[in-house]
């Protein structure tokens, strides 16, 4: 991880990342598989897998060790309150 500008250009850096996040910060608390971002957001699979990676080594995403496994958005992040914060604001969310 490099500084936060850098994090927020690589988390933000994908249509595919920001569905994910958008779809968890609407929902707080809430923790999705795979397959349920895969249907709640249209990604394919593999996008999914990719993109969840780079959001749970940002830490803005929490991977719980269910069969299957589990992720949900960490809502203790600075970052992803205010992402929060933003998608909230935007009309028509």
């Amino acid at each position: 991880m490099g500084s936060v500008y850098d994090d927020v250009e690589v988390g933000l850096g994908s249509p595919g990342r920001i569905r994910i996040l958008r779809i968890m910060v609407k929902r707080p608390g809430e923790c999705f598989t795979k397959y349920a971002l895969e249907r709640l957001t249209g990604l394919k699979p593999v996008d999914v897998r990719r993109d969840l990676r780079v959001l749970v080594g940002l830490g803005w995403v929490k991977e719980n060790p269910y069969n299957p496994r589990t992720y949900e958005a960490n809502m203790d992040n600075e970052v992803v309150k205010i992402i929060a914060d933003f998608f909230r604001k935007l009309p028509g969310v």
